[in-house]
């Protein structure tokens, strides 16, 4: 952006539609910066189980009871896989969701969140299984 104000300056002075291009560009590149860091350095836990309940940060940043999850399946898309996690209806008006929960809430209803397993080594399939099994793994032979 830098280069293009330079160019627009050199090129056709003060009043150059590049000069104007290249400064709103620079300047909106240095105002979106820090929030990305602190994106990147404040990064809480994807998910977080417990005997007493979950923590999705799709869904809601509040601990989800398991008496409250219905249960998860696999949803297919396009280009990947997700997981819908089906609470119940009367907790799901309760809780305070996410921006990103509110957003997709008129696609899924009132008591279904999507999650994805961004942030975990875990396939969704297994991370369903997970979230069925209320967060305990089965034990391998």
């Amino acid at each position: 952006m830098a280069f293009f104000a330079y160019l627009g300056y050199y090129t056709e002075g003060l009043g150059s539609y590049l000069l104007f291009i290249g400064i709103s560009g620079a300047l909106l590149f240095l105002m979106l910066v820090p929030v990305y860091v602190s994106k990147a350095l404040g990064r809480r836990l994807a998910f977080d189980f417990s005997p007493e309940g979950l923590i999705a940060s799709d869904v809601a940043r509040e601990r989800i009871p398991w008496s409250d999850i219905v249960g998860a399946k696999v949803q297919y898309f396009k280009k990947g896989e997700g997981v819908r996690l089906e609470i119940r209806e009367d907790k799901a008006r309760q809780l305070k969701t996410s921006w990103l929960a509110k957003i997709n809430r008129p696609f899924y209803g009132a008591s279904e969140f999507y999650v994805s397993q961004g942030g975990t080594t875990l396939y969704a399939y297994q991370l369903a299984e997970l979230i069925n099994h209320r967060g305990v793994s089965e034990p391998t032979e």
